[in-house]
């Protein structure tokens, strides 16, 4: 088999199972005469990246996988119209929707107040390591952004080789409590994350004499 482009590379002898992770809108669900499917969004930058990727990766063979939140608003917004440019056609079943009111509701994350990413993030990653991870186990991660950032020390701990592509310098921080209390058990895997400062153990207080 050649892949797309015409370059005479050997396939690899299994299908990789890739799962890319990003919290944009990068997939739209489109449905026409009874066939479900999921195209590139089409508002340009980040998107049509990701979904020349995508295209590539299905012209080599690879086994796609794509976790992005449910933008129900979002999806609702954007045109349905198809249009002959569409690169990339990815079926349902490819697509795994993360589910939470913390971005069910919410425009395009660049449009968001920063706390609200945060919102967004820790619901969403809270999914995809809880829930997506466990039921794909993937070949190989590649995370997007900041908004996936924990997801590549949990990863590790996993024995899962991740790839973590930065495409702005934009970034927020959580404190741990507060990751935990959104349902990520980050016990398992704080020790591979970058933090600010650890809280100091200190010695054991002596027995109070009354």
């Amino acid at each position: 088999m050649v892949p797309k482009g015409g370059i005479d590379t050997p396939m690899p002898s299994f299908q990789a199972r890739i799962l890319l992770i990003t919290s944009e809108a990068v997939l739209i669900p489109q449905s026409v005469r009874g066939a479900e499917y999921y195209t590139a969004a089409p508002n340009g930058g980040f998107p049509d990246s990701i979904g020349r990727l995508i295209a590539d990766l299905l012209d080599l063979g690879v086994d796609v996988h794509v976790a992005q939140p449910d933008y129900r608003r979002v999806f609702k917004n954007v045109s349905r119209t198809m249009e002959s440019g569409i690169a990339v056609k990815i079926p349902t079943d490819r697509v795994h929707l993360t589910e939470d009111r913390a971005f069910f509701y919410s425009d395009y994350p660049d449009s968001n107040h920063q706390w609200q990413n945060i919102n967004i993030s820790l619901a969403f990653q809270r999914e995809v390591i809880n829930h997506i991870i466990p039921e794909i186990y993937p070949d190989l991660l590649h995370c997007h952004d900041w908004m996936s950032g924990l997801i590549p020390a949990m990863a590790k701990k996993l024995k899962i080789p991740c790839l973590f592509t930065v495409q702005n310098p934009v970034s927020a921080k959580s404190f741990l409590s507060d990751i935990e209390d959104r349902g990520i058990d980050a016990a398992v895997f704080w020790q591979n994350l970058s933090t600010i400062g650890i809280p100091s153990i200190t010695k054991k207080p002596e027995k109070l004499i009354p």
